[in-house]
């Protein structure tokens, strides 16, 4: 597939890049702009049960199984020596108890905000849920 012609290319190693940027979106330093990347849905149909905004079902899920999360939709992100984190199913987020504690794909613990914090999913799960310790 051809660009049209004219079609501004810019080299995100430049270092006039996000100038070059801004001048070929049309605005200025301190606009807003709004970024909308694809979503994705689940790749196995798997049906999900929202759960009722309930904080002890969500701290429950810290003693869940392995095989437990996964039966109920949640999805394996990363394994580390100090624990595993799991992303929640995209459905959950009008479930999520305001001010619970979520984990995000880069470690970062934040307070949970219903419309404030992001609703963005990739293959069916946010980029946040729990982060359960490996026993000791």
């Amino acid at each position: 597939m051809k660009l049209p012609i004219g079609t501004p290319i810019i080299n995100l190693d430049s270092p006039n890049a996000k100038a070059e940027l801004l001048d070929a979106l049309g605005v200025k330093e301190g606009d807003k702009i709004e970024l909308i990347t694809p979503q994705f849905n689940r790749v196995d149909d798997f049906l999900i049960a929202v759960p009722d905004k309930h904080e002890k079902f969500f701290m429950a899920l810290l003693t869940f199984s392995d095989a437990q999360l996964s039966e109920i939709g949640l999805q394996k992100w990363d394994e580390t020596e100090e624990g595993t984190s799991w992303l929640f199913p995209h459905q959950w987020y009008s479930g999520i108890p305001e001010g619970f504690e979520v984990t995000d794909i880069n470690g970062k613990k934040e307070l949970f905000k219903n419309g404030i914090t992001d609703d963005d999913m990739r293959f069916g799960a946010l980029a946040y849920g729990i982060f359960k310790e490996n026993q000791q």
